[in-house]
C-alpha cells in the first residue's frame, strides 16, 4: 500500500528560490519542477494500483450487510 514517504509541499523545488539564489536559470528550475512532479505522478499511480489490485483480490472489501 504505502511506502510511509510522504512528500510535502515544502520539498518541491522553489523556482523563485532558485532565481533569487542564482543556482540556476529560470528554465532549468521549471524543468526540474517538471522532473519532480512527473516522478510524484508515477508514484501517485503506482500506488493508485496498488489499491485496485487489492480491492479486485477482496482485501479491503467491506463486509456487505445480508438483506433479509
Amino acid at each position: 500500500m504505502s511506502n510511509g514517504k510522504q512528500t510535502s509541499i515544502s520539498s518541491i523545488p522553489s523556482i523563485s528560490e532558485r532565481i533569487s539564489t542564482g543556482k540556476s536559470s529560470d528554465k532549468t528550475a521549471i524543468e526540474e519542477l517538471k522532473l519532480h512532479l512527473g516522478k510524484q505522478r508515477i508514484e501517485n499511480n503506482m500506488r493508485h494500483n496498488e489499491l485496485i489490485q487489492m480491492i479486485k483480490c477482496g482485501i479491503n472489501n467491506p463486509v456487505q450487510a445480508e438483506v433479509a
